[in-house]
């Protein structure tokens, strides 16, 4: 038996925690998770930090005591926990924390007391051998993803007091049955990628996707409507007594219902929980209402109204089509193929405001200003996104321009016009400062191009371009401007560029590089990619965990020499690593030198970090300079502690990357580090590694490096081998 201060471990891998221990950390003893079988836990116990028994692989058994303070329970307790069978939760848990069984394998049995309220992010993903959850008596929210590819889930027995049920909660399980109660407020897109014989959702919740449910019950007082999902992932309800109910609540927002009446195909009932009722028949592309005085009573009801008004109206059937809606001017001269698109979005009231504000007597001339509502958010189901937007375009748009100058300046297309509230900022920021705001000249060939259709179209991708950039913001340095913009949708390539250098110059030109400092930056790239391959002294294996494209899944890459971004890593992060800046030395060591390169890190497709990092022989030390992140990565981070367990198991991966990738080919490495200078990652690194004093830095270079000072210990070759033997001890034992 081995003894410490906190406990003991016996021969046979019982790890008992000593009387008297009222808390235990993750630091506690995790360099013996490989070993450890079974876990004992003292009476008067109090708190079980995060990570605490994280990747406890052999561990079949734990016991928790009731002491364990209600949420006393920390994230990611039982993490990796492969051989675990059976969990029992203290009977006064108030919480189970986000990630606590995340990857349990083995996990066939959840006990919980009936005090457990919350159960957090991904608290039971990937439990594999999960079939059936109870839920507590006084649980009220399930959070995102707690069951999610929880792959022989099939039975969930639900309480009465649960209110919110949110994204992926029980996605890609084994689901086929689904009743909840009617205590349900909010159920957003929890059951993506199941497939359901029968679902009963109560009238009164928020949905968000529901297009995931092949059959389907509407429930209202004493009336149950039943129906199946059609080819287009809409929710078709039909009863011969009422008609048919169509529900897409991903179109048209919570609690939407669109009720189709006899004869089919002729008109459609819109109704929302702001009590709005219109009836649009198709055929003819007019539209109807009942009685004014109704719809305007109807607008002041709350949702359950509008439904006894349309049971009455359906029995009754005397009130239909009535008088024509009173702004039925809006819609002349309209395209046709607009007017189905105006009816389904919200705040038309607002678009009824600009329509007769502009009095436009063209269908050009309308449908630019249609183009230009959408974009800026006249149709935003938010009602203050709404009214500024309206409030925008009737102050420097009506008041300043003609119909042919409105079509001239904007001419969106009407359809295809997505909101981006990023871009609506960025346009109503400058053009009443300046209209010609997106109209930039060439520098080579001085021809000028208006690119405000291109902004609009390719704003997401300039966002990802400059993350390091924000429409709004108090720091000049960090504002995404109209010249920023038009660089960025300026593609002109320099002249006489050889075809080899093409790709350089593509990705350089976006970031506004003159042709002096692309020549320069042509000449490191060239002198890279020249090297030999057989005088690269810098290796790391690819990252094992594939690249989905998903938000939140952080891998690493090292970049190869040929590879452009290694010019403009600087831009991306808003950092001095730019050539004609101070990290200029940087850039071309790690574009040249064979024993030098760079690492991206990336949160699904998006950049979100990056690294010069060098390999000295004189030392055989690895090290990662630093860890530049875009300002705006660095505030989602800081809230976030998934997003920060992300990106330390990404360090993980990229240390034992570099060791395995460098000794696979001859090349010995002492340690792998990172820099501690200016890292924006320091507050989160301090919590997982080492920190060394006294380092060594980069022989035989003169240039800027944050790594003189102190560093970072990620992995060394004698911790890779004891990865290595806890992974084939493992390995033999479930032999």
């Amino acid at each position: 038996m081995q003894e410490f201060e906190k406990f003991t471990i016996s021969d046979d891998g019982v790890l008992t925690v000593k009387s008297g221990v009222t808390s235990i950390s993750s630091s506690d003893f995790a360099i013996y998770l490989g070993a450890i079988k079974k876990v004992v836990l003292p009476e008067g116990i109090r708190t079980i930090g995060p990570n605490a028994f994280r990747d406890f692989v052999s561990m079949t058994e734990i016991n928790l005591p009731d002491s364990i303070d209600p949420k006393g329970i920390g994230d990611g307790a039982f993490y990796g926990c492969t051989s675990l069978e059976k969990i029992k939760l203290p009977k006064n848990l108030a919480e189970v924390p986000q990630n606590m069984c995340f990857g349990c394998e083995s996990l066939n049995s959840v006990e919980m007391g009936d005090e457990v309220k919350y159960i957090g992010r991904v608290a039971f993903g990937k439990c594999t051998q999960l079939t059936s959850f109870t839920c507590p008596r006084e649980l009220t929210v399930i959070n995102e993803g707690a069951f999610v590819d929880c792959a022989n889930l099939e039975s969930i027995t639900f309480n009465d007091k649960l209110k919110i049920v949110s994204y992926d909660a029980f996605s890609d399980t084994k689901l086929s049955r689904l009743v909840l109660p009617d205590s349900v407020e909010a159920f957003f897109a929890a059951v993506s990628g199941n497939e359901f014989d029968f679902v009963s959702l109560p009238y009164k919740a928020d949905f968000d996707r529901a297009d995931s449910f092949l059959e389907l019950d509407v429930r209202y007082k004493d009336k149950i409507v039943h129906g199946n999902r059609d080819e287009m992932g809409s929710v078709i309800t039909g009863d011969p007594k009422y008609g048919a109910i169509l529900v897409d609540c991903e179109t048209l927002g919570g609690n939407s219902l669109v009720f189709e009446v006899v004869p089919k195909n002729s008109k459609i009932y819109f109704g929302d929980k702001e009590g709005k009722l219109v009836v649009m028949p198709f055929a003819d592309i007019r539209a109807k209402v009942t009685s004014r005085n109704e719809l305007e009573a109807l607008r002041t009801k709350q949702f359950p109204k509008l439904l006894d008004f349309w049971f009455a109206l359906k029995d009754s059937n005397k009130n239909m089509n009535k008088t024509p809606l009173p702004n039925i001017a809006v819609v002349k001269g309209m395209p046709r193929d607009e007017i189905p698109q105006f009816y389904l979005n919200n705040n038309m009231e607002n678009w009824v405001e600009i329509s007769r504000i502009a009095n436009c007597q063209t269908d050009e001339g309308r449908s630019s200003l249609f183009g230009l509502a959408h974009a800026l958010g006249v149709f935003s189901n938010s009602g203050a996104e709404s009214k500024e937007a309206t409030n925008y375009i009737k102050m420097y748009i009506l008041d300043n321009y003609s119909e042919d100058q409105i079509h001239e300046m904007f001419n969106f297309n009407a359809e295809d016009t997505p909101y981006n509230p990023e871009f609506a900022k960025f346009f109503m920021q400058y053009f009443n400062k300046n209209p010609r705001f997106m109209q930039i000249p060439d520098e080579i060939t001085d021809t000028i191009t208006d690119y405000m259709n291109a902004a609009h179209d390719s704003f997401k991708k300039v966002l990802e371009a400059f993350p390091n950039k924000r429409v709004v913001t108090r720091q000049d340095n960090d504002r995404l401007t109209p010249e920023i913009v038009g660089k960025f949708l300026n593609t002109t390539s320099y002249k006489n560029v050889p075809s080899d250098l093409m790709p350089l110059a593509k990705t350089v030109s976006k970031y506004g590089y003159s042709r002096e400092a692309f020549d320069k930056l042509a000449s490191w790239y060239q002198e890279g990619v020249a090297i030999p391959e057989n005088r690269l002294r810098l290796f790391c294996e690819p990252d094992t965990v594939l690249n989905t494209g998903e938000d939140r899944v952080v891998t690493y890459e090292l970049l190869g020499k040929k590879n452009p971004l290694c010019a403009v890593l600087g831009d991306i992060t808003n950092c001095c690593q730019r050539v004609n800046n101070v990290g200029g030395n940087c850039v071309k060591y790690g574009m040249t030198e064979p024993n030098s390169g760079f690492v991206v890190l990336r949160s699904g497709s998006q950049i979100i970090g990056q690294a010069w990092v060098w390999y000295d022989e004189t030392t055989h030390q690895l090290t990662l300079d630093n860890i530049e992140v875009p300002r705006a990565v660095q505030n989602v981070i800081q809230k976030d502690s998934n997003y920060q367990t992300e990106i330390i198991d990404c360090l993980d991966r990229l240390g034992s990357g570099f060791v395995a990738g460098m000794e696979k080919r001859g090349l010995k490495v002492s340690k792998v580090t990172i820099g501690k200078g200016y890292n924006d990652f320091n507050n989160i690194l301090e919590k997982h590694y080492k920190t060394l004093e006294s380092v060594q830095t980069l022989t035989e270079y003169n240039g800027y490096t944050d790594a003189a000072g102190a560093q970072f210990l990620l992995t060394t070759p004698e911790q890779e081998r004891i990865k290595k033997n806890a992974i084939y001890n493992m390995m033999e034992q479930t032999r």
